[in-house]
């Protein structure tokens, strides 16, 4: 993602994405492609997350969501992005830099190849930016819960969204030349049950992981926090996170080895990499510098249950 303004670079050298996607999408099973388009992604996560959370820019997600919404067809997601750019009005630097991360990350992805001998290679992308735009439709929404009270079911269905693994899983089936569409019930509810159960456990992940630098910024949109603000001594709540996290963990776990056998064509890939999402997360927050704020005896008691 070259040409990206001067303050991405040290949230990128942060996010470090690029560990991430290995993490997530191995090089056993899937090409390269989806490795880098997984890195962009997560850098174009964590750059307009970071713009959104400073409050600089008030505009940054509004026009992702201009851009990324109702989706039809790739020639219309770039005139979106084409048309972002027809602004007259002032406009300060933060909003600016969004939209030259936008434009860097429809660039990249719209030039990878998964498949280069293949002619349905673009098939995957226009699945891909639908998840992509309901993340950043999901983050839109956490706005919603500011300056009120919110109960952890409100939370947690914005939490399994925001957390972003459905682009990954997006690029996990592209790669294995699966179907992308993650809204498509087919004849296996077992996989689609392990979505779910993925995108919880990996939530509060990074609620529990996160949650120290969140106490201290006294940020409540953590499943941690919310806990500690109805009443729970704070290393209760962290401990009862904990446990429901490793809820979910067992039932995935249950689910992947005892639900019988996925379809065959490649599913049976699908849910070993599905499965290594939740221990490919982890073990990325625990080495991320976004995420250095957790003690040492916080982090080995998370590590003990990986």
């Amino acid at each position: 993602m070259a040409f990206m303004p001067a303050r991405a670079y040290p949230i990128i050298r942060k996010a470090d994405p690029e560990d991430l996607a290995r993490r997530m999408l191995p090089a056993s099973g899937i090409p390269s492609g989806a490795r880098f388009v997984a890195a962009c992604f997560w850098a174009f996560l964590c750059i307009i997350d970071d713009l959104t959370e400073d409050g600089e820019c008030a505009d940054c997600i509004n026009t992702c969501i201009v851009s990324l919404s109702t989706i039809q067809s790739l020639s219309q997601l770039s005139k979106s992005i084409n048309n972002i750019w027809s602004r007259t009005s002032p406009e300060n630097h933060a909003l600016k830099d969004c939209k030259v991360v936008i434009t860097a990350f429809h660039h990249a992805v719209s030039l990878t190849n998964l498949f280069p001998t293949s002619s349905q290679n673009d098939a995957w992308k226009l699945d891909f930016w639908r998840e992509v735009g309901t993340v950043v439709q999901a983050l839109r929404n956490e706005d919603t819960l500011h300056n009120r009270s919110f109960s952890m079911c409100e939370w947690m269905r914005l939490r399994i969204l925001t957390i972003s693994a459905r682009p990954f899983m997006v690029l996990a089936r592209a790669g294995l030349g699966l179907p992308t569409n993650l809204d498509n019930l087919f004849n296996c509810p077992r996989i689609n049950q392990m979505q779910v159960l993925v995108q919880g456990i990996t939530g509060l992940q990074n609620d529990i992981l996160g949650w120290q630098k969140d106490h201290t910024e006294k940020n409540t949109m953590c499943a941690v926090e919310i806990l500690i603000r109805d009443g729970m001594p704070l290393k209760e709540a962290f401990k009862q996170a904990l446990e429901s996290h490793n809820v979910v963990l067992r039932a995935l776990l249950t689910l992947a080895e005892c639900g019988g056998q996925p379809p065959a064509g490649g599913w049976d890939l699908y849910v070993r990499v599905l499965v290594g999402f939740t221990h490919a997360m982890a073990m990325w927050m625990l080495t991320s510098k976004r995420y250095r704020v957790m003690t040492e005896n916080m982090k080995l008691r998370f590590e003990q249950t990986l």
